[in-house]
């Protein structure tokens, strides 16, 4: 499974989650990416290339109607950027802290809906 994990710049948030998925459930490819800092050509492709699309932030719908408009996106509420580090232990934590709850649920979704097809 593909998962793109996004976010407004595209290296705090994003590349967070993207590690913690590829660390923590088997078989997940990821990419992060921004919308404020990658052309909408790019964001598109990769938009192309993913199974699943992880915003952290509901906020960053509101600037892009291709990923609000998407049926693959899904909402993971990181919130905003209060970390300045992917490596941030608290976002570490803030992460972790929506596994069961968000992430975890989203991706055997996916999963379930991907067999009924």
């Amino acid at each position: 499974m593909k998962i793109l994990c996004v976010c407004e710049a595209g290296i705090v948030r994003s590349v967070a989650l993207a590690i913690f998925l590829r660390e923590n459930f088997h078989g997940i490819e990821t990419l992060a990416v921004g919308t404020s800092h990658h052309s909408l050509d790019t964001i598109h492709l990769l938009m192309q290339w993913a199974d699943l699309i992880f915003v952290v932030d509901r906020s960053i719908l509101n600037g892009m109607p291709t990923l609000a408009q998407n049926p693959r996106v899904r909402v993971i509420p990181i919130g905003p950027d209060l970390w300045g580090s992917p490596d941030h232990r608290s976002l570490h934590e803030k992460i972790e802290s929506l596994r069961d709850s968000h992430i975890a649920l989203e991706i055997d979704d996916f999963k379930k809906m991907s067999k009924e097809a």
